[in-house]
């Protein structure tokens, strides 16, 4: 999976069981506004994360 790109589309970075991103994802669902969710191995991040999170920590 490469990194999230620049859209007009938000992009949730998350773990699969977050339940803060499953909020913002629910309530953005509600609002009809256009997202795209990316689920991260916590124990693996991906080099694109690291990038915009040095400390891998969001």
């Amino acid at each position: 999976m490469s990194g999230p790109s620049h859209s007009s589309r938000l992009v949730l970075v998350s773990h699969a069981l977050c339940p803060y991103v499953q909020r913002a994802a629910i309530v953005l669902a509600e609002k009809g506004l256009p997202s795209e969710r990316r689920d991260i191995d916590l124990a693996n991040k991906p080099g694109w994360f690291l990038a915009i999170s040095p400390l891998g920590n969001g």
